[in-house]
């Protein structure tokens, strides 16, 4: 039985936004992780005489290899979408925003004399239908960032315009990103958008989230120390960025052995 368990999750176990299709290896496994235990607990208290679910061989899970853009691709992404409905969207993105914070900044988070931003709500849909929104999850979450000029002058201008902007429906609060009736985005719609403009741009493809990977991996190899990339991004420990946020480029690898082969044949 555990094993049609396993078979029925890997094909069909999907259940919430992508109805009838199948669960990653590495939910997959926590799920029996957690079936496991329960299990366990039964069979010590005698009210199983087996653990079926201790029997069944894990999936493999292989992490995915994570893509990022160089600086030039992302030069080219801000230029081509300077003239979009929600630039500033994307400019957040590529401050190193999570989707969630980027959807959900609010007005009263912008700070135009000081020239910050404040990171303290994020706009969600864990089950792909209803929009909640919540403080970051971790203190590291809460966090102020400064506005270059560029972005200073993109949600000045925003600010500024006569585009329609509705109070939320849950917060009462007037967010940043909005569509063009004047109500705050939800959040597959940004997923969605931002495969588009990838496609037709020609730019390499890569997940929405990526582009904090991007970031990440940028400063890194603008020299910035990894404690103030993880503090940047909004992450509990600069280890966790140095392993999950940093990633070598092709450009970056190139300069590397040019420099190393340089020594060698001296």
């Amino acid at each position: 039985m555990g094993h049609r368990l396993l078979a029925w999750m890997l094909k069909h176990g999907h259940r919430r936004t992508k109805a009838d299709t199948g669960l990653s290896a590495r939910t997959v496994t926590k799920t029996l992780t957690v079936l496991t235990t329960a299990l366990e607990d039964a069979l010590r208290e005698g009210a199983i005489t087996r653990n079926v679910a201790a029997l069944v061989v894990r999936p493999t899970y292989i992490p995915p290899e994570m893509s990022t853009w160089t600086e030039g691709d992302v030069a080219s992404f801000l230029k081509e979408v300077q003239d979009d409905f929600n630039y500033v969207a994307w400019l957040l993105a590529l401050y190193g925003l999570r989707r969630g914070e980027v959807l959900g900044l609010r007005w009263s988070d912008v700070d135009f004399e000081a020239k910050v931003i404040i990171i303290r709500w994020s706009r969600t849909s864990p089950d792909g239908v209803k929009v909640v929104e919540g403080e970051p999850k971790t203190r590291k979450g809460f966090r102020t960032l400064p506005m270059d000029d560029t972005l200073h002058k993109a949600l000045w201008a925003l600010w500024e315009s006569d585009a329609p902007c509705n109070p939320c429906t849950i917060c009462s609060e007037l967010h940043v990103v909005l569509d063009r009736s004047g109500d705050p985005r939800r959040p597959a719609w940004m997923t969605e958008r931002f495969q588009e403009l990838v496609l037709r741009l020609g730019l390499p493809l890569i997940r929405l989230h990526d582009l904090r990977h991007t970031v990440g991996t940028l400063m890194h190899l603008l020299n910035v120390p990894t404690a103030v990339i993880a503090a940047w991004l909004g992450h509990a420990s600069a280890a966790f960025t140095l392993k999950q946020y940093v990633h070598s480029q092709d450009p970056a690898l190139l300069a590397a052995g040019v420099t190393w082969t340089s020594k060698l044949a001296v």
